[in-house]
């Protein structure tokens, strides 16, 4: 289920932190890398509730789990085992507002890199809304990179047109996000967590 250097959000008692798996045995542990900055890891005893944020097969994932050990020498925390993992509850398509520039690229028919912009609309988990003054095709594999309005980047990130409208002076495109890499996946997560918390942010 796990992947040894994969990343994984962890929270607790309003703190967050990005850590990586160093290692772990089903039914028994989780060993993540814990950097908690100011805070002071000797107060944090067993038992510590922790939630984990991560993505698996390209899905937001999460679990509850709790601290059994602190190895404050290796900077590295023993979670134990997750019984569940649930895949994030979040609909996959609750669009959430942006406005940002998009660098979009395809491979032409005679297999140059075409690379223009577009501009972004509204984001989710699953795709991206964008208007675009040059025109696509549905069914079109494009590779977009940009930043969220919450400072993460979705970079090289495949997805195909689902949909292309002509409107005025250009199109509004949808693209679906085709198995996106962890770290988009996570990036994405981490916003649209933001956007919710925060009652959505507004170009």
């Amino acid at each position: 289920m796990f992947t040894v250097g994969q990343k994984i959000q962890l929270e607790w008692d309003r703190k967050k932190a990005i850590s990586r798996i160093r290692g772990f045995r089903k039914g028994h542990y989780v060993l993540v890398d814990m950097d908690y900055g100011a805070d002071d890891p000797a107060k944090l005893g067993g038992g510590q509730k922790v939630v984990a944020r991560l993505t698996l097969e390209g899905a937001p994932c999460g679990f509850v789990t709790r601290l059994s050990q602190f190895l404050y020498q290796h900077g590295i925390a023993a979670l134990d085992y997750p019984e569940i993992v649930e895949r994030h509850i979040r609909p996959e398509h609750e669009w959430f507002p942006m406005s940002a520039p998009v660098e979009v690229m395809r491979t032409a028919q005679d297999n140059d890199l075409e690379e223009w912009r577009v501009t972004a609309r509204e984001v989710c988990l699953g795709g991206l809304r964008a208007f675009s003054k040059r025109a696509v095709a549905q069914g079109d594999t494009m590779f977009l990179t940009f930043t969220l309005p919450a400072g993460g980047k979705v970079d090289n990130a495949q997805a195909t047109v689902a949909s292309a409208a002509k409107g005025k002076g250009g199109y509004e495109i949808e693209f679906s996000f085709v198995a996106p890499s962890d770290e988009n996946a996570q990036a994405l997560l981490n916003f649209t967590d933001m956007a919710t918390t925060r009652g959505g942010f507004h170009p």
